[in-house]
């Protein structure tokens, strides 16, 4: 039996071991060349994050014009409020003094009924300032609660409309029978008008 040699050249076999170390080579390059690949884009990812965390000029104008138009309807509305809640206060002070002062003219009809002397009873309410001392010391708290920070009483004319205050002044006397107590309310807030209420020793005359 014969058997067929096949002998390659020296040449051929030293070529072949450079293609295969060409090829390993080629390998490692396209895998770092990949992990380079697959880390910049991580990089420009995170950078992209950081650039969406901030606000563009135009996201920046519309909240700008959202919150004009909040403000637009809010502080009109606001400010009616306060006016509102104001003149409430006023009026609220206004009928307070004119209950009391109803109130203390029955006291002190009272008072003579049960014997009092009349020039006594007078002397203790001859002014418009003894009768605001007399509601001030029965309703505390009423020397800083007008609108304006000031007493919510007072027996000067413009004091009171400068500073929303009720405005009580007296004519007559208790001894002549014809005493008479009327509180103004000034203009003020809603109040377009002054208001006055009269409250008289003798009832048939107010």
């Amino acid at each position: 039996m014969q058997c067929l040699q096949i002998s390659l050249p020296v040449s051929d076999a030293v070529q072949a071991k450079p293609i295969g170390i060409s090829w390993s080579r080629g390998r490692a390059m396209s895998r770092r060349s990949i992990n380079a690949g697959v880390a910049q884009h991580e990089q420009n990812s995170r950078l992209g994050k950081k650039v969406n965390l901030g606000f563009t000029l135009v996201e920046l104008m519309i909240v700008i014009a959202i919150i004009g138009v909040i403000a637009t309807f809010a502080v009109p509305a606001f400010q009616g409020y306060v006016v509102t809640a104001n003149s409430a206060k006023v009026n609220v002070h206004y009928e307070q003094a004119a209950n009391w002062s109803k109130g203390e003219m029955l006291r002190l009809r009272a008072l003579l009924s049960s014997g009092f002397d009349r020039g006594s009873v007078s002397e203790s309410r001859d002014t418009a300032q003894e009768w605001l001392e007399a509601l001030q010391a029965e309703v505390g708290g009423t020397d800083s609660t007008s609108p304006e920070g000031s007493a919510a009483y007072s027996i000067d004319s413009q004091s009171a409309s400068g500073n929303a205050s009720i405005l009580f002044v007296l004519v007559g006397d208790i001894a002549a029978g014809n005493a008479v107590v009327t509180l103004t309310r000034p203009i003020y807030g809603e109040f377009t008008a002054i208001d006055t209420t009269s409250v008289c020793w003798n009832p048939e005359d107010c």
